[in-house]
């Protein structure tokens, strides 16, 4: 009976209320308007809190926000994405700040001055590894970096780079860095492997950089000093290679001018953006020491040829809807060598520092290396090369991709006038490394991006080759220093 009678109230209850709002009907009610915040802002005063001396200039700097301009909420939006752009913040916050003026509060929460990191990284070409990372901040000076990377594998990496910011603007900075590989370089003739050598790379690059567009775009000059040393992996005494060779080493000095753009939205599988670097080289010095076995008369010590490179790197990749990215590239090689004199020889008779590799899924840590699924990891070592590429990436689930893929290159093993002379009536035999050639590859990939590791496989078909090629790779490698 109790239920029922508290049901009896209500309903009498609501059809009185219900009634009171007819009478009520024809009076003017004021309705409540909310609050709509302005599209842009004129700050008084901007205040910086939890950030060090150190690191103060340099997030002002990226931030540059004035007093008394009026700024778009985008553009603050961006000021402060370009301030967690260091890598110096685990994380940033702002308020608002209001006392007779209208400012803000930026609060920045900073890492640790020294970062000890590591991963592990498997793929099919390179085998296992290990990836340590040491960072360390404002060690040699304020606003700089120092860092040390070691990749301990069956090909071990490392690098050492120390970089440091300067200017009033901090947009001004200078990078040094020492990078060496050591690797299993092979020779295949007919996509099979007929010889190995031990390829060590070591480089040496010093480079002073002007910010466009900071954490986005930049350009700059650099000189650095280049070693290439290639000896056989069985002693040719025992077991002879295709030239011969013992060992082959070569010393370069070059000149260089580089620009940069990277708008792309995420470092891996991204679905918008841009990417362009065009690198310009000019060799100053060039030495060589090659010595063959059972061929005397070709053994060499001295000065090679200057030569001269240009690269082209670029890649749009356009959002068509919720799951599917188009991805477009084109890429390009060119080596430009003077004529021998003064008993100098060829540089690329007597060694490969002119060159260019293609092959491989990933990207490769060295300059002048230019993937191409199908191959293996610098299978073709080329002087020059034109490559384009069109593919699709569609999103399955929320971090894993399939990517449908075609690449098609001509490269030449001569000077730049006979392969322009001739890049449009290339022929396919690319494995006979002689002619101007058409290397042709298409495949489809397979990707996650995981909450421990990216992981790729390709499966990949290229003329001039027997079979499928099938890639796996697993966790980060080394990337350029871009």
């Amino acid at each position: 009976m109790h239920w029922l009678t508290i049901n009896r109230s209500a309903t009498y209850n609501l059809t009185a209320l219900f009634k009171l709002s007819q009478r009520l009907e024809p009076y003017h009610r004021k309705r409540p308007q909310l609050a709509r915040a302005a599209d842009s802002i004129v700050l008084d005063t901007v205040i910086y809190k939890r950030i060090s001396k150190a690191n103060l200039s340099l997030v002002r700097a990226r931030t540059d926000l004035v007093a008394h301009r009026k700024y778009a909420k985008k553009d603050i939006f961006d000021r402060f994405d370009r301030a967690m752009g260091t890598t110096l913040f685990s994380h940033i916050t702002f308020d608002p700040y209001q006392e007779e003026k209208a400012g803000l509060i930026l609060s920045g929460y900073e890492r640790s001055k020294h970062v000890v990191k590591g991963a592990l990284h498997y793929d099919s070409y390179n085998g296992v590894g290990i990836i340590l990372n040491l960072t360390g901040r404002n060690i040699l000076g304020q606003a700089s970096r120092s860092l040390i990377n070691l990749d301990i594998a069956e090909e071990p990496r490392f690098r050492i780079q120390h970089q440091k910011n300067f200017g009033g603007d901090r947009n001004w900075w200078w990078r040094s860095e020492i990078y060496g590989h050591l690797t299993k370089e092979s020779i295949f003739i007919q996509g099979q492997d007929v010889d190995n050598f031990r390829y060590r790379h070591f480089i040496f690059d010093n480079q002073l950089n002007r910010n466009l567009t900071p954490l986005r775009s930049y350009l700059g000059i650099g000189v650095g000093f280049r070693n290439d040393y290639l000896t056989p992996k069985v002693d040719p005494k025992i077991d002879d290679n295709t030239y011969s060779l013992e060992k082959s080493n070569v010393n370069t000095i070059e000149l260089s001018a580089h620009y940069i753009y990277n708008s792309l939205n995420t470092p891996f599988y991204a679905t918008y953006g841009s990417y362009f670097k065009g690198r310009f080289s000019r060799s100053l010095y060039g030495r060589a020491n090659a010595v063959f076995y059972q061929n005397e008369a070709s053994n060499f010590q001295g000065e090679t040829n200057l030569f001269s490179n240009l690269e082209l790197r670029f890649e749009k990749r356009l959002l068509l809807g919720d799951k599917w990215t188009a991805v477009l590239g084109a890429h390009g090689g060119l080596s430009w060598q003077e004529k021998s004199g003064n008993n100098a020889v060829s540089a690329r008779d007597y060694g490969i520092s002119a060159s260019y590799f293609l092959g491989g899924v990933q990207e490769h840590p060295s300059p002048r290396n230019f993937t191409m699924p199908g191959l293996k990891d610098g299978e073709l070592i080329v002087n020059q090369l034109v490559k384009f590429n069109i593919g699709l990436q569609y999103r399955i689930f929320t971090k894993t991709y399939i990517s449908p893929h075609l690449n098609v290159a001509t490269i030449g093993f001569g000077d730049v006038d006979g392969f322009t002379d001739s890049i449009f009536t290339a022929n396919n035999g690319w494995d006979d490394r002689q002619d101007t050639s058409t290397v042709v590859s298409s495949g489809i990939t397979f990707s996650n991006n995981s909450l421990l590791d990216p992981i790729d496989i390709d499966i990949s078909w290229v003329n001039g080759v027997n079979d499928i090629r099938a890639f796996i790779g697993v966790g980060y490698r080394f990337n350029l220093s871009d």
